[in-house]
C-alpha cells in the first residue's frame, strides 16, 4: 500500500474553502468596477464582503444568520 500525503490547511485542498475565497474575491472586483473605484479599497471591500456573508441566511443553518450560531 502506497502513503499518501496531503498538505493541510491549503485551499487547494479543501474544496468548501477555495469556493467561498473565489466568492469573495469575485464579489469584491464587481464592486470595484461597478463603483469605478481604485485599488486602494480592496481591503475594505474584501471585509465588507466577508460581513455581508457572514450576516446572510445559508442552508445550513435554517432561520438563523451564522453569526447568531457561532
Amino acid at each position: 500500500m502506497r502513503r499518501k500525503f496531503k498538505t493541510i490547511y491549503t485551499p487547494k485542498k479543501n474544496s468548501v474553502a477555495e469556493r467561498k475565497s473565489k466568492a469573495i474575491m469575485s464579489m469584491a472586483r464587481s464592486m470595484l468596477k461597478g463603483r469605478n473605484l481604485s485599488n486602494e479599497y480592496w481591503e475594505e471591500l474584501v471585509a465588507c464582503d466577508v460581513y455581508v456573508i457572514n450576516r446572510s441566511p445559508t442552508k445550513c443553518v435554517i432561520n438563523r444568520v451564522l453569526e447568531k450560531s457561532w
